[in-house]
């Protein structure tokens, strides 16, 4: 008895993951569209009828339908990976808040928050 107590222990501690050194949650849907999600806005994923549910206590920060979803993944980005120019001849700039351009690919670039600009259009990106 006492070594199927010890094997179902160790199994339960096998199934805990821990998010340690992440910040997001980030979500791949099958439309191509992709989805970051800060894990300190939730505290529990939980799996029921077909859906992933992102819960912070009782409250439901976020439902995704699995049947959706083509990937997840925990990074320390808010899920940018790639920047696409509608310009081909005009690349996309990297700014910090200050305004300061960067001269880094997405990549080398540490914590901290930055300005993607391409063309007429600016995004906000957060790398932890």
């Amino acid at each position: 008895m006492k070594r199927y107590l010890s094997f179902a222990f160790a199994l339960l501690c096998g199934l805990t993951m821990s998010a340690e050194g992440y910040s997001f949650l980030n979500v791949a849907k099958v439309t191509g569209e992709s989805e970051g999600n800060a894990l300190s806005d939730f505290t529990k994923i939980t799996f029921t009828g077909g859906q992933m549910h992102l819960l912070n206590g009782a409250s439901e920060v976020k439902t995704y339908d699995l049947s959706s979803l083509s990937k997840m993944w925990l990074s320390t980005t808010s899920g940018i990976r790639n920047i696409q120019t509608t310009e081909t001849d005009r690349p996309a700039e990297i700014y910090l808040m200050s305004g300061k351009r960067v001269n880094a690919g997405l990549n080398n670039l540490p914590k901290g928050v930055y300005i993607i600009k391409e063309g007429n259009v600016a995004r906000k990106l957060i790398r932890r």
